[in-house]
């Protein structure tokens, strides 16, 4: 994928998780860790895949899950994932 288009997602999810998380935007990045840095629960995460799947139209497996640890963990999964 492009790099515009990483660009893109990695804007698209720090909104969507300062949202979430009532954080200010600027404090989220790519080495972010979602249960240490954002205090992310099981379930929060399962509702997280399941936004990211409707949004970016594609599947991400519970198995993924473990693997996705880190916000750029998830920008590089749905970057590499995403098909055109």
């Amino acid at each position: 994928m492009s790099e515009l288009y990483q660009k893109k997602v990695e804007e698209s999810i720090r909104n969507f998780l300062a949202e979430r998380f009532n954080v200010k935007k600027n404090t989220i990045q790519l080495k972010t860790s979602l249960i240490e840095d954002l205090g992310m629960d099981s379930f929060q995460s399962v509702e997280l895949l399941y936004e990211l799947e409707l949004q970016y139209k594609i599947r991400i497996p519970n198995e993924a899950l473990k693997d996705l640890k880190k916000i750029g963990d998830i920008i590089n999964y749905i970057c590499n994932h995403k098909t055109l």
